[in-house]
């Protein structure tokens, strides 16, 4: 309760009181949903455990930022060490800070049409999401491409397939059932696109851990 209070002081001293609340609650009861950032200094264990409700409540382009603690294998989109020559705990006088942007669901098998040099296109794009990594196919005809640089951040998804001087590039916003977006061709000309989500078949398995299957 002690901290409450100093935290409620120093939010209105520093005048930012009307942005933020802080609650002595239980962390995993919590509803995190509304929260636009997540701010976290937990032990590695608490980290992992908390994970799999950060990754299912939080919305897409959600910040959790961590002093210190990892996410395990959930790689951090980005992470740097300051000075805290101050820092009472260990022997380092710096600390670590980790950001994670929240990644929408990407995972799954979508039907689209892409302007391609023969012509608009059929593609079917089969994709499996590991946090905000991506991989996959594009099918075209009888032809199949690997997805590369494939990633999302937030909302956003990013992709390209295709050979050498051809390939293409997409930028899309993702939502439950489409993405919108631009697709760049290899006249570097640029196009507005969108793909469908195709329902899942009820399956096991997850392919973004702690969301259960996309």
């Amino acid at each position: 309760p002690y901290l409450v209070e100093e935290s409620t002081r120093n939010a209105r001293a520093a005048g930012v009181a009307d942005r933020v609340t802080f609650v002595q609650k239980n962390i995993f009861d919590l509803d995190l949903a509304p929260a636009t950032v997540v701010t976290m200094y937990l032990l590695p264990a608490v980290n992992l455990e908390l994970r799999p409700k950060l990754l299912a409540t939080l919305r897409p382009g959600t910040r959790v930022v961590s002093h210190d603690w990892d996410m395990g294998d959930w790689e951090p989109d980005a992470k740097m060490d300051v000075p805290a020559p101050d820092k009472p705990v260990g022997l380092r006088k710096e600390s670590t800070v980790y950001l994670w942007i929240v990644p929408a669901r990407a995972g799954g098998e979508w039907r689209t049409r892409v302007p391609l040099p023969s012509g608009l296109a059929e593609v079917r794009l089969e994709i499996d999401q590991r946090y905000q990594m991506l991989s996959g196919t594009a099918q075209v005809g009888d032809k199949r491409y690997e997805l590369e640089r494939a990633f999302v951040r937030g909302p956003l998804v990013f992709f390209r397939f295709g050979e050498g001087e051809s390939a293409v590039r997409f930028q899309a916003q993702l939502f439950t059932d489409r993405m919108v977006g631009r697709v760049t061709t290899a006249d570097d000309r640029t196009h507005p696109w969108r793909a469908l989500r195709v329902p899942a078949r009820p399956r096991s398995g997850a392919l973004l851990p702690g969301l259960g299957p996309a």
